[in-house]
């Protein structure tokens, strides 16, 4: 590659100022170049360098130029801050301006918008907008580039940042450098997977990017300052200018090619011209030029290898044959290559690169470096060897071996015109050189003397040898082509018009040359044969011809078939097929096979089929070969080769010519058989009849069933008919139904060929022609046949008159099958008379079964209605028929007895009524329309809920749906005012399994029906027209569809299904029918009592209405079903409700919503019967928490839920039904089972007024009876009775409430509530719930848990258990010592301050362990908090009492404790987190109970704690007694800090060790002391922190054994008073409460006076000698410190200790 300076100019200094060129622009077609110089732009053309024009408009200096991509305007910009578009003919358009020099001019490939920077901002501007949007930037502006597709901007700054915006303006990447970017551009090309942006750096690197910011490789180092950068050749190079007064080429990865030009100062820009190879550049001494880029061809081949560089740094080798490509990336500009059998040579700049084959095959194409030769080398020419590198250059050739040495040089008496390698041993390689001169020689590399071949008159172009290196062919420099005999040196050929040569190297007589564009082959003495060519031949292998146009190397394929032919026609068969091998058509080689072939050339035949894989006539080869060797034909025999001739003429398709040649060879018989494979059978008869040596019968046989194998069917039948084949003719005409063509042959056939006549008959049957049969049975005189015939096509007369014809001989054989068809088209009355007369009544019936059993299956009720009736009516004819026949006969021919007769007919007659009135209900349900009137579909669910509840839910009839009934009755009922009904539908539908797409339409309906009358409307109820008497909708004493008074069954219309005028009544004996109807018509006596008709029932008392309704408050009204009047527990009318005292309103209610009804908690007997009701069945998992949602449904008194319900109705007026259940039954806005464990937690403890009559009742005799408790059972004591209250009537509604509970427990509501406690985020509905509910709904589910838990472990336990789980108590009802101790330990009260070291409440407490737990109390607890004062007393006891041990334990063992332990513990830890509220106690007060509970219950859950080590196991602890945030923080602490001494002091001894929870506690405390002085918010907790440490500590060690060891007791206190002396008692007092810090101190005094000698000896020595120096500290840093009653403490307590040293 090479430069060629186009033109240049130079412009001329202006005011003694010098020119420069700042910036150039290309017109698109490349016509034009626009030049920023000075103040003026100029216009160039940029052909040939003239200027066009010189534009004046600039004020100063002119920075930059830019041309649209249309090629319609340019603009200009400098530094007089404006900016002037021109047009394409140098006339300027528009000016616009920056308050700043214009740096840089872009515009947009795609929209033709104009981007311009300056050192401030940048402005966009579109022809379309006019307006310029302006965007500020933090640093100057330098550089700017448009992505290839218009969407972006990227903007190079001083201050070494790249930003690239969007269309609008907008930032989307940032790229940070650090020195300015003075040039960028983004790659034109299209080929390219991403954008890539060149960037030239004033670090003097050239770096490229993503339009990500990914930087795309490393940073080129170019060590010159880069000041433009332009790509080239559609992105394939790029040419850099700079400092360095240079214009360089480079690769597009940036690497260096070459040098384009050099001039003598900084060059500003350079810019290449569109689609063509020049590149123009300006410098800073004001000069253009404009350089040609000339790119030279570099290339090598070697037979059918061929390698050429690509992108100048690449090289890629090319495999002729396979058209497989292997890229090799030098990564450096690539000089020279050559390519040698596995060998490749490829000259660099500084290296020469040997490359070998990794492998041996022929067609491998993977390279790897051999060896390097680290040399510049120039040459002119390069040739690469097995083991040598050969130079040359002008007259000389150097021999370089592979490590650079030179081994041999050759100094030629011409220049070198053209060297070739010819092949030869590795080291003895031969070359082909042809010289200016005109002389060829020949040169091996190991023999430095050259041989000289041929001498020439005219210089040598091109040289090529033979195959068999015998011949010579040269092109001269006059286009001749020239070929020499080496041996003779004589001249065998020339051709003018020719500039490259080659021979094929496959065949030693053919060679080919190109010129003038045409290619001519020559074929050994053949004349030339020439087609159209481009380029130059540069290999000839086989059929293909190499040829090289420009850089490409081509692969052409040309057919030998013009030599295959000239060889052929002179039977050359040898050469033939040397010429086909080298690469012909199919059709060629079949041409040389045929021809071989009939010369009987059998080899060179064999191998040419073979080629087009024709396996026929390789067989045929064969078997003309065997039969040669068997003796079979040949020229000795008469005829010779006829009869092979003729076999082959027969594979030609000559069938003709092969019968001749057979005849001539005197085998007839085989032309014969010829024709007949060939179906030729008209010449097949024709050689028959005149040979005579073959029956044409047996032709005529073979043609028919060739001709049914065809398919031709017609003609085989005739042919068949011809050779008299009947039976065949036969079964194809019968089997494809030709009619007529059947008839003709039964008609033929005699009637004594009876077999064949009734194969005719047979198919004539087969295909319903009836007539034509009864023809054949006729003709055969078969009766028999002839009656099947009718009967089989039902035609029934001409049965019945053959049948009377031979005088009942076939009755039987004709009435059966004609009673079945009867059967079949619903004629049933036809088909029982014939079923008679064929003697079989029975299948009467069955027929009749089964089509009633397929009506119900199919769902056709009406059907099935209508075929019971049917089967009533015959078992009523029975019945009759049976009666008038006093033999039985009836009933036996029947098969059944006169009582089953009877039962079937009451049996099928209900079933028919059932399906005929379910037939409206199914298509009510089931179809989208009815034409019948609600009433109606009333009066028919009506019909059939009595009629189902009198047959018992065992018999109802196969398909009806109890289902659709129910919904019908209800969905009708809620229409016509019937609620008390559809009340009673509804309620039965939740107990059965309903449809998935009806469960939320019975839900929404179920709600709506409760802000209904719970009443019917009087209108609706049915009369008894016998006795008058008002009967319910629904006859509740199952007895039917009959008067509940009189038993009269009603007579209902099945049409309307209303309930007709028609008493059924007996006559007396004696009475007669006549008589009867005119009693009937005779009017009524007046004031007539016998009946109950009029206005009473005969005189008796009015049944009285047991339906009693109370008004509540609001609209809401409630109606109670009993014996009861209203006013029998609390007064008159509905003031028994309003005196029962109210329900508390839980504290986690937040609205009204959440709320209790007041009166489902109130002493109500329906209430609590109906959840009586609902723990009787099988009720587990959420289903009891949707059987609690249904009863708080029923009894909608809350004002809030009432108007939800009322909500719900409007909503669902309005077709809302997903807004009605989202609103009602979403968990997130009304939670279900909230309210399921409001009314649990309501039903659990005893309610305050329950409480309060027992403490009236109490604090009546407590004057007399003082503090004496009596006992149980002790009847002796008089004083006792005397002074006992007498017995007080059980509380019905106590009663009530332990009923309740136990069975709540004992039917899974504890193992429910614990799956709710467990459950996690999951895709089932159970285990979303927990996480569904609110925090004030867990801890309202921890306290109903933690009640049932301790009733169950409080029965399950001994004595000894429950008595310790007892004195634990719960925190509704906790002992006031413990929680003031607690509260105390929180606030440092005095009361702690003043105690002894050795009297704390843990001896108090053990001193009561024995006792049994006490009683709950009957007045209400006065707590801190007034929200629990009215809370009820949690009185498990009653509970537990209640429970059988055997089912808590059953309980108990049926949930994962240590599961429940972890979640109790999660649940403390995460009540911890963030502020704590009075939730966030309530939550640690129940969870830690009940975690004491759970671990006092089983010891070794402890060790799951303590197993995890102090950071893990103890997490909780620090959790809890860490909380500082919030109101509540405080409680937390103190409940839970109860919890811990309460689970330390009662955790069994006899489980101890290491890791008890003493011990254990102490390490975590105390391994979560603060290392320094808390805040003041902090500092109430780390005070309680150190107080409940020390108490820990003190009481584990005043346990008989101590709980810790005197060496960790030690340890403990050590490290406790070491963290202490590093705080200044100062900083402790002010920081920590120092009743608190106190505390601690006493109770470690408390340690060191109980513990042993040795803890008391260690724990007063000095920190010095090894002790924890408490006395040092105590006196030291402690007693003047703390105030005077509390140091007055401290002696006393020193004190103490000194008198027990002592």
């Amino acid at each position: 590659m090479r430069s060629v300076m186009s033109w240049t100019d130079r412009v001329p200094e202006r005011d003694g100022q010098k020119s420069t060129v700042w910036d150039l622009a290309f017109k698109p077609d490349g016509q034009q170049l626009v030049v920023a110089v000075g103040t003026r732009v100029l216009v160039y053309d940029a052909v040939d360098g003239d200027l066009l024009h010189s534009l004046k408009g600039h004020k100063d200096t002119v920075y930059c130029v830019a041309y649209s991509r249309d090629g319609k305007r340019f603009a200009s910009g400098g530094a007089d801050k404006t900016i002037i578009i021109w047009t394409s003919k140098a006339e300027g358009i528009l000016k616009y301006s920056h308050n700043d020099s214009i740096q840089k001019l872009v515009y947009n490939p795609v929209s033709q918008a104009l981007a311009s920077v300056t050192a401030s901002d940048f402005g966009l501007w579109s022809p379309e907008q006019k307006a310029v949007q302006k965007h500020k930037v933090p640093s100057k502006i330098l550089s700017a580039a448009y992505t290839p597709d218009g969407q972006f901007l990227a903007l190079g700054m001083l201050n070494g940042h790249i930003t690239i915006r969007d269309k609008a303006g907008a930032e989307k990447v940032l790229i940070e450098r650090t020195q300015p970017i003075w040039t960028l551009q983004w790659n034109p090309s299209r080929d390219e997977p991403f954008d890539v942006l060149a960037v030239g750096c004033w670090d003097q690197t050239l770096s490229f990017y993503q339009l990500s910011g990914i930087q795309h490789g490393k940073d080129k180092r170019l060590d010159f300052d880069p000041t433009c950068v332009s790509y080239f050749s559609n992105g394939s190079y790029i040419v850099v200018g700079g400092s360095d007064k240079k214009a360089t080429l480079m690769t597009k990865e940036g690497i260096k090619l070459t040098t384009i030009g050099e001039r003598d100062d900084w060059v500003w820009s350079c810019v290449a011209r569109p689609k063509q190879n020049y590149v123009a550049v300006g410098c800073n001494d004001g000069t253009i030029t404009m350089y040609q880029l000339v790119f030279s061809t570099v290339h090598g081949l070697y037979q059918d290898r061929y390698a050429y560089r690509d992108t100048m740094t690449d090289v890629i080798v090319q495999h002729l044959i396979t058209e497989q490509r292997v890229r090799i990336k030098c990564r450096a500009y690539v000089k020279k290559i050559a390519v040698y059998r596995d060998r490749l040579a490829v000259q660099l700049p500084d290296l020469v690169t040997i490359y070998e084959l990794a492998n041996d095959d022929s067609l491998d194409m993977h390279y790897r470096v051999r060896e390097k030769i680290h040399r510049n080398l120039e040459c002119n020419l390069l040739v690469v060897t097995s083991l040598h590198v050969i130079l040359c250059l002008e007259r000389k050739l150097q021999l370089f071996d592979f490590s650079g040495n030179k081994e041999r040089e050759w100094v030629l008496e011409s220049v070198i015109r053209y060297i070739k390698v010819v092949g030869g041993p590795p080291g003895r390689e031969g070359l082909l050189v042809g010289l200016k001169s005109g002389t060829v020689l020949k040169i091996f590399v190991d023999n430095p003397f050259p041989i000289s071949l041929i001498q020439q008159r005219t210089s040598i172009r091109c040289l090529d040898l033979s195959a068999s290196r015998r011949k010579l062919a040269v092109v001269d420099e006059n286009a001749m082509c020239l070929v020499y005999d080496l041996n003779t040196k004589d001249l065998l050929f020339e051709e003018p018009n020719a500039n490259s040569v080659a021979w094929n190297t496959e065949m030693e007589d053919m060679l080919c040359f190109s010129g003038s564009g045409m290619l001519s082959i020559k074929t050994g003495n053949f004349p030339i044969h020439q087609q159209k060519l481009q380029g130059f031949v540069v290999g000839f292998h086989g059929s293909k011809i190499f040829c090289l146009h420009y850089v490409a190397m081509q692969t052409i394929d040309v057919p030998q078939s013009a030599s295959l032919y000239r060889y052929l026609d002179i039977k050359d068969w040898d050469m033939a097929y040397k010429v086909a091998c080298l690469g012909v058509t199919e059709s060629d080689w079949r041409l040389l096979a045929i021809t071989t072939l009939r010369a009987m050339q059998l080899s060179f035949a064999r191998k040419a089929f073979i080629r087009v894989r024709d396996m026929r006539y390789i067989d045929l080869i064969n078997s003309i070969e065997q039969a040669r060797r068997r003796g079979g034909g040949g020229d000795d025999r008469p005829g010779g080769d006829s009869v092979f001739l003729a076999e082959i003429m027969a594979y030609e398709g000559k069938y003709q010519e092969a019968a001749k040649l057979y005849a001539k060879a005197g085998e007839t018989a085989k032309a014969i058989e010829m024709f007949r494979d060939l179906r030729l059978w008209e010449d097949a008869r024709t050689f028959a009849e005149s040979s005579g040596s073959m029956d044409v019968n047996d032709l005529i046989k073979h043609q028919a069933k060739w001709e049914e194998d065809m398919g031709n069917n017609k003609q085989a039948v005739n042919l068949y008919i011809a050779s008299k084949q009947f039976d065949k003719a036969i079964d194809l005409c019968g089997e494809r139904g030709w009619l007529a063509e059947l008839m003709e042959v039964a008609r033929s056939v005699p009637k004594e060929d009876k077999e064949t006549l009734a194969k005719c008959a047979a198919h004539l049957r087969k295909h319903d022609a009836h007539k034509f049969a009864q023809e054949v049975y006729l003709k055969m005189g078969d009766i028999q046949g002839l009656m099947s015939l009718h009967i089989a096509a039902h035609h029934w007369d001409e049965a019945f008159e053959l049948a009377r014809a031979h005088e009942g001989r076939f009755d039987d054989d004709v009435f059966l099958p004609y009673a079945e068809y009867l059967a079949i088209t619903d004629k049933f009355e036809e088909a029982q008379a014939a079923y008679k007369k064929a003697g079989r009544p029975d299948l009467s019936r069955k027929i009749l079964q089964q089509l009633t059993h397929n009506a119900v299956v199919e769902r056709r009720y009406m059907d099935a209605g209508y075929y019971f009736w049917l089967l009533s009516a015959e078992f009523q004819r029975i019945l009759s028929e049976g009666a008038a026949d006093a033999s039985g006969a009836v009933f036996k021919a029947a098969g059944v007895t006169p009582r089953a007769a009877q039962q079937r007919w009451h049996e099928y007659q209900l079933k028919a009524e059932l399906y005929h009135a379910y037939h409206y209900i199914y298509q009510y349900v089931d179809e989208p329309f009815t034409s019948m009137m609600p009433e109606s579909l009333f009066n028919v669910a009506r019909f059939l809920l009595n009629t189902l509840a009198a047959v018992g839910k065992d018999r109802v009839p196969y398909r009806v749906s109890r289902v659709y009934v129910l919904y019908t009755a209800a969905k009708q009922g809620s229409t016509l005012g019937a609620y008390k009904l559809a009340r009673y539908a509804f309620d039965e539908l939740q107990q059965l399994r309903l449809p998935p797409s009806w469960t939320d339409q019975i839900d929404l309906s179920m709600m709506t029906i409760q802000s209904k009358a719970f009443s019917d409307k009087e209108e609706l109820l049915p009369v008894c027209y016998r006795c008058s008497t008002t009967n319910q909708l629904l006859n509740t004493t199952g007895t039917g569809d009959k008067c509940i008074d009189c038993g009269h069954m009603f007579v209902r219309s099945f049409a309307s299904f209303d309930t007709l005028p028609l008493v059924q009544f007996f006559l007396e004996d004696g009475i007669a029918d006549d008589e009867a109807v005119a009693l009937l018509a005779e009017e009524p006596a007046s004031g007539g009592g016998g009946g109950r008709g009029g206005g009473g029932h005969g005189g008796g008392k009015e049944e009285e209405d047991k339906w009693r309704e109370t008004r509540m408050a609001g609209d809401v009204q409630t109606m109670t079903f009993g014996d009861e009047s209203p006013s029998a527990e609390g007064g008159a009318g509905g003031e028994a409700m309003a005196d029962a005292p109210p329900a508390v309103p839980p504290r986690w209610a937040e609205s009204p919503a959440e709320s209790l009804p007041a009166n489902l908690i109130a002493s109500n007997d329906e209430y609590f019967s109906t959840l009586m009701e609902l723990l009787e069945g099988p009720l587990a998992g959420l289903k009891m928490a949707e059987a609690v949602w249904n009863v708080l449904m029923r009894v909608p008194t809350n004002p809030r839920v009432a108007a939800d319900l009322s909500t719900m109705e409007t909503m669902a007026a309005a077709s809302k039904p997903a807004e009605v259940w989202a609103r009602v039954l979403n968990p997130a806005s009304t939670p279900r089972v909230l309210y399921a464990l409001q009314i649990v937690d309501r039903m659990l403890p005893v309610p305050p007024h329950v409480h309060e009559q027992a403490a009236a009742a109490s604090s009546s005799t407590a004057a007399d009876a003082g503090d004496a408790k009596p006992a149980a059972g002790d009847d002796d004591d008089d004083d006792i009775a005397e002074k006992t209250p007498p017995p007080r009537e059980a509380d019905p509604e106590v009663t009530r409430r332990e009923q309740w509970l136990v069975k709540f427990l004992a039917l899974g509501g504890f193992e429910h509530l614990c799956s709710l406690l467990l459950a996690a985020d999951g895709a089932d509905e159970a285990e979303r719930t927990f996480t569904l509910l609110e925090q004030q709904q867990r801890e309202l589910l921890l306290r109903v848990f933690r009640y049932c838990f301790m009733a169950a472990v409080s029965a399950a336990s001994t004595d000894e258990m429950r008595s310790v789980i007892g004195q634990l108590g719960l925190v509704a009802a906790d002992d006031a010592a413990t929680n003031d101790a607690a509260t105390n330990d929180e606030k440092g009260g005095d009361a702690s301050a003043s105690a002894a070291p050795g009297d704390d409440e843990g001896e108090a407490e053990s001193k009561s362990s024995d006792m049994p737990p006490p009683p709950p109390p009957l007045t209400k607890q006065v707590s801190k908090d007034e929200e629990r004062a009215s809370e009820p007393q949690l009185d498990y006891s009653v509970a537990a009492r209640l429970l059988d041990a055997k089912k808590a334990e059953v309980m108990l063992s049926s949930v994962d404790l240590s599961q429940l332990q972890a979640r109790i513990l999660d649940m403390i830890s995460e009540a911890c987190r963030g502020t704590a509220t009075a939730f966030s106690a309530s939550t640690v007060a129940c969870a830690s109970d009940l975690w004491v509970a759970l671990t006092l219950h089983k010891p070794s859950l402890w060790h799951d704690v303590a197993a995890r080590g102090l950071a893990a196991g103890g997490h909780f602890m620090l959790a809890a007694l860490s909380c500082v945030d919030g109101d509540s923080a405080m409680d937390v602490r103190r409940h839970f800090s109860a919890s811990l001494r309460k689970l330390c002091r009662h955790y069994p001894a006899a489980t101890r060790s290491d890791n008890d929870p003493y011990p254990f506690s102490v390490r975590v405390l105390l391994a979560g002391l603060p290392s320094s002085v808390p805040t003041t918010s902090h500092s109430a907790a780390t005070a309680g922190h150190y107080a409940l440490a020390c108490k820990l500590l003190r009481e584990a060690c005043a346990l008989s054994p101590p709980a810790i060891d005197d060496d960790e007791v030690h340890f403990h206190a050590r490290e406790f008073i070491k963290t202490l002396r590093e705080l200044p008692i100062s900083e402790v007092t002010a920081s920590y409460p120092d009743d608190v810090v106190l505390k601690g101190l006493l109770d470690l005094l408390a340690v060191a006076v109980s513990a042993s000698p040795r803890v008391r000896e260690w724990t007063g020595r000095p920190l010095a000698d090894g002790g924890a120096g408490l006395v040092d500290y105590l006196l030291e840093d402690c007693l003047f410190a703390l105030p005077r009653p509390r140091s007055e403490a401290l002696v006393v307590a020193l004190n103490d200790v000194r008198q027990r040293e002592a």
